[in-house]
């Protein structure tokens, strides 16, 4: 996950995706690559879902299933290719 930047406060800073955020980090879900698409289903049977305004927060990765993320709807997993498309603001914890 090199080359990722942390923005300093959750209101400013660069926007990072949340490929490169890193387990244990929290943040809120800023855009998704895709314009206009406000969900992002989880998993092929389920019915998990997130918007731009939700918390995340990165619980695990897996090299080969991808990231493992908590938002309000649930728990789920997000294939790396997924991840790449989400782009989020990191909360910083003082």
């Amino acid at each position: 996950m090199n080359g990722c930047r942390r923005p300093e406060t959750a209101g400013s800073g660069p926007r990072v995706s949340l490929s490169c955020v890193a387990v244990g980090h929290t943040g809120i879900i800023a855009t998704t690559e895709s314009e206009g698409a406000s969900i992002l289903s989880l998993g092929r049977s389920t019915d998990w879902g997130f918007f731009a305004g939700d918390m995340v927060t990165v619980l695990a990765d897996d090299p080969t299933i991808g990231l493992t993320i908590r938002t309000s709807t649930g728990i789920a997993d997000v294939s790396w290719h997924d991840a790449e498309k989400i782009h989020v603001i990191l909360e910083t914890i003082e």
